[in-house]
């Protein structure tokens, strides 16, 4: 009795997922924020960082047939005879019957400020291949025009963001999903709008404490990460987060020599999908980093 309640809540899980998809697109979803702002916000390319490569991993909702499962590669380099910097992502998602793959390149031009303050205006142009291939096993012999049907499509889009640093405060907002005009009356795009900003108190060669929010909505529902990390000497982190109405995030990290990063969070589910159908979720961060 429980192995089949259990199947059968993983069976609605698909579908939920499924028709969510169909109708009002949620970008992708990451606890470790920090590592992929150039895939949310062109501006941040180059900002940061002369050089940072990102590849991350992340399994949501563990133990959920048809769960969330992401990979994201992303590089960006500040250029200053471009008098900014230039990023490029590759990101592959694939939820229920559904697979995407989205290739973006970014481009930042910054403005030097007072105060050794920067402004950073970035715009990203990309494809997003979209393809759902259900395989559905309905009661009757007779088709159920209620549950959507195999598609594929690929189509241009383009991403705006702004973004300020100052010694230890960031800050951005951005808009994504641009100019995108779907060709298909079973999925539909929508722009997603994002903010985050951080602020690192401490000193460098002890213990710093950095509070990050990040929030994104698509002007339908908001969903907002709250993240409190310390660090100790610049090489290693412990964090604690919160999303709201889905989890609690631990987050631990190593930075080696400045240059490597390590990372990993565990996301535990304390939504509806709670332990009964997830065993929360893991996600592996591997970056290069230079100042």
């Amino acid at each position: 009795m429980i192995k089949q309640f259990t199947s059968q809540k993983s069976i609605l899980l698909i579908f939920i997922l499924s028709c969510f998809n169909l109708y009002a697109q949620q970008e992708h979803l990451f606890t470790q924020f920090w590592n992929t702002k150039n895939l949310f916000n062109p501006a941040t390319s180059g900002l940061n960082y002369k050089h940072q490569a990102t590849l991350l991993a992340r399994w949501q909702w563990v133990g959920a047939n048809g769960a969330p499962d992401s990979q994201l590669a992303s590089y960006s380099v500040k250029l200053d005879k471009l008098h900014g910097g230039i990023g490029v992502s590759y990101f592959r998602d694939k939820i229920g019957f559904s697979i995407q793959h989205q290739l973006k390149v970014n481009y930042s031009y910054q403005i030097q400020l007072k105060n050794e303050s920067i402004l950073s205006i970035g715009l990203s142009g990309g494809i997003n291949n979209y393809r759902m291939t259900p395989t559905w096993v309905p009661p009757t012999t007779d088709p159920d025009p209620s549950l959507p049907e195999s598609f594929k499509q690929t189509n241009f889009m383009s991403d705006f963001g702004i973004a300020y640093s100052r010694n230890k405060f960031n800050t951005g907002i951005s808009v994504t999903q641009l100019n995108v005009q779907s060709n298909s009356y079973s999925y539909q795009y929508a722009e997603h709008f994002y903010l985050f900003a951080d602020y690192i108190f401490g000193k460098a060669s002890g213990f710093q404490f950095k509070p990050q929010v990040w929030v994104r909505t698509d002007l339908v529902k908001l969903s907002s990460d709250i993240n409190l990390t310390s660090f100790y000497k610049e090489k290693y982190s412990l964090g604690i987060g919160y999303r709201n109405r889905d989890a609690f995030c631990l987050n631990l990290g190593w930075d080696i020599k400045n240059k490597f990063r390590i990372g990993y969070a565990y996301d535990i589910t304390v939504s509806k999908l709670n332990n009964a159908v997830s065993g929360g979720s893991h996600e592996f961060v591997l970056g290069f980093l230079l100042k």
